[in-house]
């Protein structure tokens, strides 16, 4: 059924392919080799409930951890699945927010803002300052989103 559409609140998109076994292994992968240069691999083995050849396996795609085990990674990271559920096109919005820092996001905001002028003193991002404007970019749109999406709930509660 090629050519079939999905109607979404932006407009119209073509239907996404399943999601692969090897496609998965790949995003988790990716998500694993970040969450392990961030957390370390200890940090995220003992989080996950695994032992650190597990994650080694998956890393190298050579394994899918079960269902559970990819969870457990949550709590330490929210963005731990980012790569994993953009395969499908989806994002995990946390359900509450411990409530924003306003004073935080902005030193955030202003260390994101100076890193990109950095980046573009060359009038180009390479694909190193992309993958370092991201991974600095993640948990600001994490928090910012999570802390989005409870207040409306709240609005449409009260």
């Amino acid at each position: 059924m090629a050519g079939v559409c999905a109607m979404t609140l932006g407009g119209v998109l073509p239907k996404r392919a399943p999601l692969t076994k090897e496609r998965a292994k790949s995003a988790l992968s990716a998500a694993l080799g970040r969450l392990t240069h961030v957390h370390g691999m200890d940090a995220v083995a003992y989080h996950a409930g695994c032992c650190r050849r597990t994650l080694e396996e998956a890393k190298a795609e050579r394994c899918l951890p079960e269902l559970h085990t990819i969870l457990n990674l949550l709590p330490l990271d929210a963005s731990a699945l980012d790569e994993l559920l953009a395969a499908v096109g989806m994002k995990l919005v946390p359900l509450e927010s411990a409530g924003l820092d306003w004073h935080g996001v902005n030193a955030d905001a202003a260390g994101f803002v100076a890193a990109l002028a950095n980046a573009l003193r060359d009038r180009r991002v390479d694909h190193r300052e992309h993958a370092a404007l991201i991974n600095q970019a993640r948990p600001m749109v994490q928090e910012l989103t999570a802390a989005i999406a409870q207040h409306d709930r709240e609005r449409t509660a009260a």
